[in-house]
This record gives structure tokens, sequence and C-alpha cells, in this order.
């Protein structure tokens, strides 16, 4: 019935948020709370922001760069929004 369901949707959200709390990029973080906190807390609507692309987008060159030993001299903005507004090109 919907329990089922909804104990399945929630421990399908909680394998997704386990995955991406326990990735490389949050290897460092500790967290006191549990993948279950965080998913009881969430809203049920999926919620996409775009300064989440542009972040992980961020991380992955500066990990390249890293891996590299180059570096990035300049990103050609001035203040956060600038960032934003150039991040496709």
């Amino acid at each position: 019935g919907t329990s089922a369901h909804e104990d399945a949707d929630f421990a399908a959200r909680c394998k997704t948020m386990a995955a991406w709390m326990g990735g490389e990029r949050f290897k460092h973080t500790t967290r006191p709370y549990k993948v279950e906190d965080v998913v009881k807390l969430q809203g049920t609507m999926p919620l996409h922001f775009t300064g989440s692309k542009i972040s992980d987008k961020l991380y992955t060159m500066l990990r390249e760069h890293q891996s590299k030993g180059t570096c990035s001299h300049t990103f050609g903005a001035l203040d956060t929004v600038q960032v934003v507004q150039m991040a496709k090109y």
C-alpha cells in the first residue's frame, strides 16, 4: 500500500543522499547527524539549483589543476555575480 511505497521512496532517497554525502568532495567533512535526518527534513518536491552545477564545475576544475600541478590564474570576474554570469564561457 501507500506506507510501503513511502518507505521504499524514503529508502531510495536515503541511498542517494548517502552516496552524495560520501563522495570525494566531502571526504573530510564530519557531520553530527545521520543521512536519515537530512532526508526527513527535505521536502518531497525535488529542487535543482543552478549554483550547485556551477560549484560542481568549479570543484572539478580545481581538482584537475591540483592533480596536474597547474593553477587557474584568473576567472576573469571580480565578484560572484560575474562568475555566475560567465559560467557558460
